[in-house]
């Protein structure tokens, strides 16, 4: 689970770094074309987001795994409310 959480790290740093490039970029140039590139880097983050159905399928997990896992998310948002 930790190289799963390491390797979503490193995923969000370097699309967060990019973003920030092309923002910068943007102030300096004023195209507007790096303001779309940098939504689309948004929109990436949100697609990106893990979910547990998201995390059971890539790390593959048995039936019984995917089953703890969903039962804990399910009980810290019923938490939460």
């Amino acid at each position: 689970m930790m190289l799963y959480y390491k390797a979503l790290l490193i995923r969000f740093a370097l699309l967060a770094s990019g973003i920030i490039i092309i923002s910068l970029v943007f102030c300096f140039t004023a195209d507007t074309n790096l303001v779309y590139i940098a939504a689309m880097g948004l929109v990436f983050f949100l697609i990106g987001k893990p979910n547990p159905f998201k995390i059971s399928s890539d790390m593959e997990l048995p039936d019984e795994e995917k089953k703890q896992l969903f039962e804990n998310t399910t009980s810290s948002k019923d938490d939460e409310n």
